[in-house]
């Protein structure tokens, strides 16, 4: 499925209108956001909202760049193993892992989360064995849908 980001855009005023209203006042609270790089962290969210539609939208993006690793519809996002075939699709795709997985509990998770471990458990950098998963609400999950994409502010050096 390809759409532009006027049309996403315009689904979002009509799915979350208070939402987009406070994105436009620029009045969402925003944190000071940092990635060492590209491929440094991956945020990994689905979307619900359209589910009642048959509409499951599972994605990840870079949390350097802001740029979508996987953004896919299906009929369900709740399957680990579609979300893992959605991970590893992305890493042979653009043939770079991530140094850092950002996701939440949810049981969707699970497998990409036991498979960053066991990817990045050996790695020789300063990173390895350590903050390889982050459970939490991803700070910029909304990015994922697209639509928030052009009013969200994310401050990635250093």
């Amino acid at each position: 499925m390809k759409t532009t980001h006027h049309k996403v855009t315009e689904v979002m005023k009509i799915l979350d209108p208070e939402g987009t209203h406070l994105r436009k006042a620029h009045r969402l609270k925003r944190r000071v956001y940092c990635a060492k790089g590209p491929n440094y962290i991956w945020h990994l969210d689905g979307y619900d909202k359209l589910k009642p539609y048959g509409f499951c939208i599972h994605g990840a993006i870079d949390g350097f760049s802001t740029k979508h690793i996987w953004l896919e519809v299906s009929d369900t996002n709740n399957n680990p193993k579609l979300i893992l075939k959605y991970f590893l699709d992305s890493m042979k795709s653009i043939e770079k892992a991530t140094r850092i997985i950002l996701c939440d509990a949810g049981t969707e998770n699970s497998d990409v989360c036991i498979l960053q471990q066991f990817f990045r458990y050996n790695a020789s950098d300063a990173f390895a064995k350590h903050r390889i998963v982050i459970i939490g609400k991803s700070q910029i999950s909304e990015l994922n849908v697209g639509g928030a994409l052009y009013d969200n502010k994310v401050d990635s050096g250093g």
